[in-house]
C-alpha cells in the first residue's frame, strides 16, 4: 500500500525487467484490457504511476495509470466506464495487482513538483523516476501515529459496528468517515502544492487502506447506491 509497506531493493519482478523497462507481456495486458474499454484513437497517454514505480509496494498493490484521452468531452463518460472494471476481480491482470484506470484530458504541462513518478506505457519509457520521500518525511509521520492510531480505532469500531448490527444507519457511519478521508485526499491532488502523495490527507487515507483493505470503500458505494435509489 505504497507509504506503509516495506522498502524493497528493487523495483517489482512482478512488473519490471531486471533493466527498468516494463515488461513487454505487461505492456500487452494491461493495453489490451484498457482498447477493450477505450477506443486506441481516443488514447493520448498511458501513463503508469502510483507506488509500483518506486520500492515501496507490496505483493498485491495497484498497477495505477493514468489514461488522457484526446477529447476532452468524453472524459466523464470513459470515467465511468472504467470505474466498472476497476472495482471487478477482471482487473487483477500482472500476478496479484489490480490495474485501475483514471480518464485525464492531455496534459499540456507536466508540473513536475506535484509529480512523484510516472512512465510512458505506450512508448516504453520513464516520464519521471519515482522521487524518494521527502527529507523529514519519517520524523513527521511518528509525530503524525497517535493519530492515525485514532482514525484506525475509530473506523475499527465502526466496522465492528456494521457486523453486529448491519443497519443503513451503521453503514452509513463507515461511509462517512471514508468519505471525508477521500474527499480530502482528492482536494489535496487537485489543488495542492509540492508532492500530495506526501500531504497528511492522502497518508490519514493510505493508512486506513492499508489497514483495512477495500472494506470501508464498498460499504461506501453500497451506502451511495441505496441512498440514491431512495432519493
Amino acid at each position: 500500500m505504497g507509504l506503509f509497506s516495506d522498502k524493497q531493493t528493487k523495483l517489482s519482478s512482478d512488473l519490471f525487467s531486471p533493466v527498468e523497462q516494463i515488461k513487454p507481456s505487461a505492456q500487452e495486458a494491461i493495453l489490451g484490457a484498457l482498447f477493450k474499454i477505450v477506443p486506441p484513437q481516443l488514447v493520448h497517454a498511458a501513463w503508469v504511476v502510483g507506488s509500483m514505480l518506486g520500492h515501496r509496494y507490496d505483493d498485491d498493490s495497484d498497477i495505477d495509470l493514468q489514461i488522457q484521452i484526446n477529447d476532452k468531452t468524453k472524459v466523464s463518460f470513459y470515467s465511468n466506464e472504467v470505474k466498472v472494471f476497476n472495482r471487478s476481480d477482471t482487473n487483477k491482470l500482472i500476478g496479484k495487482h489490480p490495474v485501475n484506470f483514471f480518464i485525464l484530458p492531455i496534459i499540456k504541462s507536466i508540473n513536475y513538483n506535484n509529480l512523484t513518478g510516472a512512465y510512458d506505457l505506450i512508448n516504453q519509457k520513464w516520464v519521471k523516476r519515482s522521487m524518494s520521500q521527502p527529507a523529514g518525511f519519517d520524523q513527521r509521520l511518528t509525530i503524525e501515529r497517535p493519530y492515525l492510531g485514532m482514525l484506525k480505532r475509530e473506523m475499527a469500531r465502526q466496522l465492528e459496528d456494521v457486523k453486529e448490527n448491519p443497519t443503513l444507519k451503521e453503514a452509513k457511519d463507515v461511509a462517512d468517515l471514508y468519505e471525508k478521508l477521500d474527499v480530502a485526499r482528492k482536494t489535496t491532488y487537485n489543488y495542492g502544492i509540492g508532492t500530495p502523495r506526501y500531504t497528511p490527507a492522502n497518508v490519514e487515507y493510505k493508512a486506513i487502506a492499508h489497514e483495512y483493505g477495500e472494506v470501508p470503500e464498498k460499504i461506501h458505494r453500497l451506502v451511495k447506491k441505496i441512498m440514491a435509489k431512495n432519493v
